[in-house]
């Protein structure tokens, strides 16, 4: 049988042993909320690098799209204006016809 000095280091021994994983839980928590805050500002970081590069390309988008447009409009004026120089030419043409052909 025990004595009651025997029971008393079983539990001093037993309360150590508590409170050394008691700081190895407190330890593990520290580094857990440690790596989240390096792993969220770490996420923030790529998350803005991301939105750069979301608004680069949406810039190079409106660019192409702008001009693109100013291609179209300015292939459409020169095909008016093409247009407009052989209606002229047609129609002056034609009068010259008529003009010799009534005479």
């Amino acid at each position: 049988m025990m004595t009651e000095a025997g029971e008393g280091q079983i539990n001093l021994k037993l309360e150590n042993l508590a409170d050394q994983l008691r700081e190895v839980k407190d330890l593990i928590i520290r580094e857990i909320t440690d790596l989240k805050n390096e792993q969220i500002a770490d996420l923030r970081k790529e998350n803005e690098r991301i939105a750069d590069d979301q608004r680069r390309a949406w810039d190079a988008i409106r660019s192409l799209e702008q001009d693109r447009s100013r291609s179209h409009g300015s292939s459409k004026v020169l095909y008016t204006i093409i247009t407009a120089v052989f209606t002229f030419v047609g129609s002056s043409a034609g009068a010259v016809f008529l003009t010799k052909f009534f005479k």
